[in-house]
């Protein structure tokens, strides 16, 4: 299998987390506006402040004194500055506090993209080494088959799908797996097992660990003398299954479901 790069992987996970980290930025860019509106508000305030304090003193007959600035300076130093950098604050923490949800988006986005390239590149290190397995039994039982090969042939070599040990395991784009005997013929995989010499169970393992999810059934049930438990083969699939992994040993599982009988006395017999 091709294992994907972190920027490939970044890539197909940019659908996901780009509208969030898009709608984080629209809202930074809005806070300006909106402090700028707030401002002019404090402003249009101080200037009604500032009218007020005219007309309380003219009220007063204090009009012809001039502006009374000592009180528009008190106005402004206790309540219009105090509030435009409460605003001015506010703004920046706003700022900031989207600008956190933004790394937040990022950082969850990056430790997935990490987590799918090493899931990745494990699952391609699994399959590379179940494959060099495979090689190597291949190789070694060519060999044998080689070192033994030197005899004269009358008529014929006897034609057994099991005798050879250039039986063969490849595995399909789904991650099942098809076997060969010597002739290049089907076989199952317990008629492999047989021409290799190799425990079923041990085949099957293989074959469960490469991501056969027929094989990883399979020993939940299965023996390394090609039977089966009977009590096991609960549904006519998992009878099909054995049947297509053991064909062409000499077995054949069938599958017999449970049936309920009433018998006298208000009694019930289990037939299978």
């Amino acid at each position: 299998m091709a294992v994907k790069t972190l920027d490939q992987v970044l890539s197909e996970l940019q659908g996901t987390y780009q509208p969030q980290i898009d709608t984080l930025r629209q809202r930074q860019s809005a806070i300006p506006d909106q402090i700028n509106q707030n401002e002019q508000q404090l402003q249009a305030k101080q200037t009604q402040a500032f009218g007020d304090i005219t007309d309380a003193a003219r009220r007063r007959g204090l009009g012809f004194s001039g502006i009374p600035l000592s009180e528009q300076a008190k106005y402004t130093s206790t309540e219009f500055l105090p509030a435009l950098a409460k605003l001015r604050q506010s703004g920046q923490d706003q700022a900031m506090s989207l600008e956190d949800a933004i790394n937040g988006v990022l950082e969850r986005r990056n430790t997935l993209a990490q987590q799918l390239v090493s899931q990745s590149q494990q699952q391609d290190l699994q399959e590379r080494q179940f494959q060099e397995q495979i090689r190597q039994f291949n190789e070694q039982q060519k060999a044998a088959a080689a070192a033994n090969s030197f005899s004269p042939s009358y008529g014929g070599d006897g034609g057994s799908s099991f005798g050879g040990g250039s039986a063969t395991a490849t595995q399909r784009g789904d991650r099942g797996f098809n076997f060969t005997d010597a002739y290049g013929r089907p076989i199952s995989a317990a008629a492999y097992a047989k021409a290799k010499g190799l425990n079923f169970r041990d085949v099957l393992t293989m074959m469960a660990s490469a991501g056969d999810q027929g094989a990883k059934s399979a020993l939940g049930f299965v023996g390394n003398d090609f039977g089966y438990d009977p009590n096991k083969i609960t549904s006519q699939n998992l009878a099909n299954l054995y049947n297509s992994l053991a064909y062409g040993v000499g077995r054949q599982a069938t599958y017999n479901p449970v049936r309920v009988v009433s018998g006298g006395d208000n009694r019930s017999v289990v037939v299978r």
